[in-house]
């Protein structure tokens, strides 16, 4: 059978319950994954996890339908039991996919949309409040935190409406609300009515698998506390003068204004909402307009409100939230009511003058980002409708203005007017691209645009495209709609324009040279029809637009391509690493066969650049001779560009994916950056054959004998690690004879240090007295001047450590190995308590799995304050992704500047010998051990 027919065989004849994956699929038909993997696309069959979805996720819904409060320990159990091979972190995240899924389908809109921030600020709040109301079996206990008047109670009330469509409450839904600072001078009664009295059942008893809102709890009685708190651990409690011990499922939900410790540790989910003033001002103005729609409805009149009291109203902090700004709205709309009155006008105006004395005080405050979001006056319909007094669209097309406002800008920061100007070029591009996808997501019809443009200006752009279009063929027509706007802009604003980029149309020319000559002639044309004040400006403008509207514009997007190869899976293996550290899914891996002669090996190479590249080329890192010349053939064959570099490690690969993602780099610059700190560093190596042996020198004041004995309590420590380093000695006769001695050996050997009684102070060799190697700092200080000295330092020696070692026996989960691993990190003061969370964010990202049953989770540097990497030995492999499983795991609280412990680190975890030898070890010490004796 053809491998092609194998394949699909394999799949065909799998556990559809536990699909193979390509890896295993390679494994039976010894082939290579990467070749699985393009036939497997090849066929168009979807992955082991796509294949396996139908099954499992029928499987899941039938149980929960029989047991809805079955715990996901328990779902994974019976799923077990089924014969599905599935850990418990996986079953939890598709439990909730699919509990989210099913009550979304009820709607047509996204939840809570109605919500201001619902896809901004809030999205997350909104996500984790779902996600501790739907938690099983009854809810989470959450705790709302955040200034008066942020929304905490107007989000709950959504929380609990929504809770009424979730399955566990459609017969009975129970929910209880207390404000306990309304029990103030009756706090007995609250800890009656909440647990109960003797014989009396509380509303933890009555609202069982119900909730309780408890708003203010800062107010709750003290003697009460510790029982809320057990509850909330626990879900035990006892009635007020009774010993019996209750249990409920009720899920409370409580509400502070400022953050208690107390409470915030013990409740499972702390939900923190921002101020007025850290909402993002796209959402202030929002609210803004909500409020003044709602007056205009209230008052079934128009409201008009001018921009200068928009501008004023954006940029006030409010310190009281939202309330203070519905009240501020309310009072100056009853003041232009009255304005209204007094003139006998027809219209209701807001003006500045009817904004309070706090606010007026702000006007001059606003900024930039006000003026972008705010291009005029504003209408409030009665009717529910608001417009801009002019079109959304011509407004934000002002590109003169805003280049005018950055231009004065940097002069006032001390720039030339050529800076400045280089400067606004890159802006002109920016904001360009900016608003023509506006224009495009607006998706106007020609008779919308005619409208705001006017039939002229739309025909004027029409012929510069036709005529664009007969010498830049690939030019789009959706360039019309966006050109007519700015020729519009153009007309009404020149008169009072000065030019700015007089001084760079040379960059624009060197950048856009075939369009900027068509654009030349093309004003040269228009001039007859329309004004052209500032004709070389223009020119830059319109070449820009031919520009952005070619299809080769698009190609912008797309990268350098990277290929790693070598044989094994080792190629694989880095491109992974890689992309896990860059975070991004860009490297690719390609593993050869050791049977595969080179010209199969060609083969695959070319066949797999073809298949990667973005039309940007690429880069081959390989760590094979052979391939070094698989660059010419690629180019000749297939046509894509390609650079190859004869060796690679992570690092390199790692430097590689940094300059091919996140620099304008060309394939020749980035190869031969990177070739060039390799060509060093064999260069190094080579000249290392021709250098003067290493030598340590002892010297004492009492004689060679001394000496001589010193030497041997260092060798006997040294030699097992230093097996080339040379010993020498010498007596302290006196400083003249002693100084020409060292001298004398210096030319024959390189001494490294010096150690003795008496410093000879010969400059660029350290010293070391005989009481400090005697004791054990001073001996380490030494050992690893001489490790660094010989390029053979033990990266990993600064970065572990005996008390973020742990050895787990019995069942784990991976969220508890972090946990672990973590909280003893930080203990050991190596990390702050932030770190917890950013390792769950980049795991929720991208699961950080190697192949070999190895983990290595990290977080965010910035919140490590001494680098470490935390080692976790299981004697029970823990399911990491839903799918693979590991037996040791690396956590890794590392800086930017820790690269070669990383380094070394991953090259240890790569061998399968050492990595044995790790699983055999019992003890903290013997794993710090073997690290430490690694040989070099």
């Amino acid at each position: 059978m053809q491998t092609r027919q194998l394949i699909r065989h394999c799949i065909e004849t799998e556990d559809k319950k536990n699909p193979y994956t390509d890896e295993k699929i390679a494994e039976i038909l010894d082939l290579s994954r990467e070749i699985v993997t393009n036939i497997r696309k090849e066929l168009k069959i979807p992955d082991s996890r796509e294949r396996r979805k139908s099954e499992l996720h029928k499987a899941i819904l039938q149980i929960i339908k029989a047991q809805p409060q079955i715990s996901d320990r328990q779902l994974t159990k019976k799923l077990n039991d089924q014969y599905f091979v599935i850990g418990k972190y996986a079953v939890s995240k598709i439990r909730q996919e699919l509990t989210l899924n099913k009550t979304q389908k009820t709607t047509s809109t996204p939840i809570f949309s109605h919500i201001i921030g619902y896809d901004g600020s809030l999205k997350n709040i909104i996500n984790r409040a779902l996600a501790a109301l739907i938690y099983p079996p009854f809810g989470m206990h959450c705790l709302y935190v955040g200034q008066v008047g942020t929304g905490k109670s107007t989000l709950i009330k959504e929380v609990l409406n929504y809770a009424q469509t979730l399955e566990r409450y459609q017969q009975h839904f129970y929910c209880h609300e207390i404000n306990c600072q309304d029990y103030k001078h009756n706090e007995k009664q609250l800890l009656v009515e909440l647990f109960g009295y003797q014989q009396q059942a509380g509303l933890l008893e009555t609202m069982n698998q119900g909730i309780i809102c408890l708003n203010q709890i800062d107010s709750f009685p003290i003697q009460g506390k510790e029982m809320l708190l057990k509850y909330l651990n626990t879900g035990q409690f006892q009635r007020l003068d009774n010993p019996e011990i209750f249990m409920s499922s009720t899920m409370i939900i409580a509400t502070l204004n400022t953050a208690i410790e107390d409470y915030q540790r013990n409740f499972s989910m702390v939900i923190q909402l921002p101020s007025f003033e850290q909402r993002p001002m796209k959402e202030k103005l929002a609210y803004i307009q909500k409020c003044f729609q709602n007056e205009s409805q209230c008052l079934n009149d128009d409201i008009t409100v001018k921009k200068e009291a928009l501008y004023t109203l954006l940029s006030y902090p409010f310190p009281d939230n939202f309330q203070q700004v519905q009240n501020e709205i309310k009072v100056s709309c009853a003041k232009a009511l009255l304005d209204k009155k007094i003139s006998d006008e027809n219209s209701m105006i807001v003006t500045f003058d009817n904004l309070s004395d706090a606010l007026k005080s702000t006007y001059y405050a606003h900024n930039r980002e006000t003026r972008m979001l705010i291009r005029g006056d504003m209408i409030f319909a009665s009717s529910g409708h608001s417009v801009l007094t002019r079109s959304d669209i011509t407004d934000s097309w002002d590109i003169y203005e805003l280049l005018d406002e950055k231009f004065d800008e940097l002069k006032a920061q001390g720039l030339s007017d050529q800076e400045a100007g280089n400067v606004l070029v890159e802006e002109m591009e920016m904001s360009l691209s900016k608003q023509i996808h506006n224009v495009e997501k607006s998706k106007m019809s020609k008779d919308e645009i005619s409208a705001i443009v006017g039939k002229t200006i739309l025909e004027l752009s029409s012929y510069i495209y036709d005529k664009a279009k007969k010498e830049l063929p690939y030019l789009s027509d959706s360039m019309i709609f966006p050109l007519a706007i700015h020729l519009k802009m153009m007309n009404e604003r020149q008169v009072h324009q000065k030019a700015r980029f007089v001084r760079e149309i040379n960059k624009i020319k060197q950048n856009n040279p075939k369009e900027y000559l068509i654009a030349k002639n093309m004003i040269q044309n228009i001039q007859k029809k329309i004004l052209v004040q500032h004709p070389e400006e223009e020119t830059c403008f319109l070449a820009i637009y031919f520009q952005k509207f070619q299809s080769r514009y698009y190609d912008n997007q797309k990268k350098i391509a990277v290929l790693v190869v070598s044989h094994g899976h080792v190629a694989s293996a880095m491109a992974q690493t890689a992309n896990m550290i860059m975070g991004e899914y860009h490297a690719v891996g390609l593993d050869l066969e050791f049977s595969d002669s080179p010209k199969i090996m060609a083969d695959k190479v070319i066949a797999k650049v073809h298949e990667i590249d973005q039309g940007k080329g690429c880069i081959i890192l390989a760590d094979m001779g052979s391939l070094l010349q698989v660059g010419e053939r690629v180019e000749k064959e297939i046509g894509v560009a390609v650079g190859v570099l004869g060796r690679c490690d992570t690092l390199m690969v790692i430097e590689c994916l940094r300059k091919t993602l996140w620099t304008n780099e060309t394939i020749d610059e980035i190869v031969e950056s990177l070739d060039i700190k390799e060509t060093r560093h064999i260069y190094q190596n080579q000249n290392r054959i021709h250098e003067r042996a290493k030598a340590i020198l002892t010297c004492c004041v009492t004689g060679e004998g001394a000496a001589i004995q010193l030497e041997n309590y260092l060798k006997v420590r040294f030699e097992s690690v230093f097996k080339d380093v040379k010993w020498l000695h010498l007596g302290y006769v006196d400083e003249t004879s002693l100084m020409e001695r060292i001298e004398d050996l210096n030319q024959k050997y390189e001494i490294m240090a010096i150690v003795g009684t008496l410093d000879p102070h010969i400059s660029d060799i350290p010293f070391y007295t005989s009481q400090q190697v005697y004791q054990k700092e001073g001996f380490e200080s030494l050992k690893t001047y001489c490790y660094k000295y010989l390029g053979i330092y033990n990266p990993l020696i600064e970065v572990l450590d005996q008390q973020c070692i742990s050895i787990l026996s019995g069942n784990y989960t991976k969220e508890e190995v972090i946990d672990n691993a973590v909280a003893m990190m930080v203990e050991a003061n190596c990390v702050d308590e932030n770190y917890l969370l950013s390792v769950y964010k980049r795991e929720a990202w991208l699961p950080t799995y190697l192949q070999g049953g190895i983990g290595i989770p990290h977080g965010e540097s910035q919140y490590v304050t001494k680098p470490v990497i935390h080692i976790t030995k299981l004697d029970k492999p823990v399911c990491w992704d839903g799918e693979n499983f590991v037996d040791f795991v690396f956590t890794l609280a590392l800086k930017e500047d820790q690269t070669e412990a990383f380094e070394e680190l991953y090259k240890q975890m790569r061998e399968p010998s050492f990595m044995q030898i790790l699983k055999l070890c019992t003890s903290q010490e013997d794993i710090l051990e073997k690290f430490m004796l690694i040989q070099y």
